[in-house]
């Protein structure tokens, strides 16, 4: 049996490139990017099994590192209008955030804080 790693480089290869033009690099920088990309990727996790999340979990994972590194300067209901949550969802988030990464919360975000007009 064939190892699929080869044509799964080549995939992950031919994404980067894509994106990459899509974004408005030019073929040869590209190229030469995505490969540069692929390169440190596989330094980096090259040798382990690794799962990747469907794309709605890791555009959610990645809004809740972008709210939490927010807080404390955005009011809570600003990012919850921002990214159509509730306020008590945003309070949630930055809590899971902040345990996640070992950090205290934001003193301007503890609800008995909680920003008023």
């Amino acid at each position: 049996m064939r190892p699929n790693w080869p044509d799964t480089l080549t995939d992950i290869h031919e994404l980067f490139i894509t994106v990459l033009r899509n974004h408005g690099l030019p073929d040869p920088e590209a190229d030469t990017l995505a490969q540069t990309l692929l390169i440190q990727f596989s330094d980096v996790f090259g040798g382990i099994q690794l799962y990747i999340p469907r794309g709605t979990t890791t555009k959610r994972e990645l809004r809740d590192q972008i709210i939490f590194s927010k807080a404390g300067t955005v009011r809570v209901s600003a990012l919850a209008m921002e990214y159509g949550l509730s306020m008590k969802q945003v309070y949630l988030i930055i809590r899971q955030q902040a345990e996640r990464q070992g950090l205290p919360m934001p003193p301007a975000v503890h609800p008995s804080s909680a920003q008023h007009p």
